[in-house]
């Protein structure tokens, strides 16, 4: 009975995820609705054989990784079928990757469905944790939840056209969000704690850091790379955090409390973030004008037509 009860929680929670993972608002009704044109807050997210290929590669090593998991749960013990099942689950990732995506695929789609399928396989591995579980009952619930965020991240994807940096930014928060709980609860305040309980902070923290990631997106769009910039500033702040402790105390550090360089870790990385955040403030400008942008030129021939005269207007 508890076994299945934390597998529906996985459940609903990876649905959720997923949800957040894609979300971002739907297009407005005089914009275009096809995928080419599909309306992006930060300029037009068009559809790419880059975003394809994206899709097609996480999808071949997420079926591959499916095929591995079912042997292991089967125990293949027939050569044949242990190299079989690995053939057969990268095949239907990347032949059923292509077929769906045959119409074309943004970026933020391709991120939006991969995510669903990563952060299945955590769901599902972070309920075995919740229930004691190990082995072939922690890869069955990882399998479970794998499918169930790859099919919702796709429907999803369809519907709502999040951007890559809607997706990239709810990863990303989610991820600081995990990591800043184990530093604390770990680190900081050293708390004894049963993997039932790592478990249930793990997912809720991830959970909360994509719901907090969604609400950002929402109020301030931006862009994947800007993102991926604020995120790496947090982690020089981090490794900043982590020597500092050295560079004051050097050899009396052995002799003081661990907490001390958690805690600087802690700080440096959040100093990182808002250190990143504020000298990034500008970086999606040049996107916002271009989308602001009203250009015309026109070009007809001169009254005598012995010429033609060109005229550039617009509003910048």
């Amino acid at each position: 009975m508890i076994k299945r009860v934390f597998v529906l929680v996985v459940v609903v929670m990876s649905v959720i995820f997923a949800a957040s993972s894609a979300y971002a608002e739907e297009p407005p009704p005089d914009e275009p609705s096809q995928i080419d044109q599909s309306w992006d807050r930060l300029g037009v997210d068009e559809a790419s054989g880059l975003a394809r290929t994206e899709l097609a590669l996480w999808q071949f090593t997420h079926g591959l990784f499916l095929g591995l998991q079912s042997c292991a749960i089967v125990d293949c013990d027939d050569p044949r079928v242990l190299n079989s099942m690995p053939t057969l689950g990268s095949a239907l990732g990347l032949g059923g990757s292509l077929w769906l995506t045959r119409d074309g695929i943004t970026s933020g789609q391709a991120r939006a469905i991969n995510s669903g399928s990563l952060w299945g396989a955590w769901y599902g591995f972070a309920a075995g944790t919740i229930g004691g579980h190990s082995g072939s009952t922690v890869l069955r619930t990882m399998m479970a939840t794998q499918l169930i965020g790859t099919g919702v991240g796709f429907l999803l994807s369809e519907q709502l056209r999040p951007t890559g940096g809607d997706v990239r930014l709810v990863n990303h928060t989610a991820a600081w969000t995990t990591a800043y709980y184990l530093l604390i609860s770990q680190g900081l305040l050293g708390l004894d704690q049963s993997d039932q309980v790592l478990g249930v902070g793990l997912i809720a923290s991830a959970t909360l850091g994509g719901f907090l990631g969604s609400q950002i997106a929402l109020e301030a769009p931006m862009s994947a790379s800007r993102v991926a910039v604020i995120s790496a500033s947090g982690l020089l702040g981090g490794v900043a955090g982590s020597s500092a402790p050295v560079m004051i105390y050097g050899e009396q550090l052995d002799a003081m409390d661990n907490r001390i360089g958690m805690a600087t870790v802690f700080a440096g990385s959040a100093i990182g973030l808002g250190v990143g955040t504020y000298l990034t403030r500008d970086w999606d400008r040049d996107v916002e004008a271009y989308q602001r942008a009203d250009l015309s030129l026109s070009v007809l021939p001169t009254p005598e037509a012995d010429g033609v005269q060109a005229a550039l207007h617009g509003q910048f």
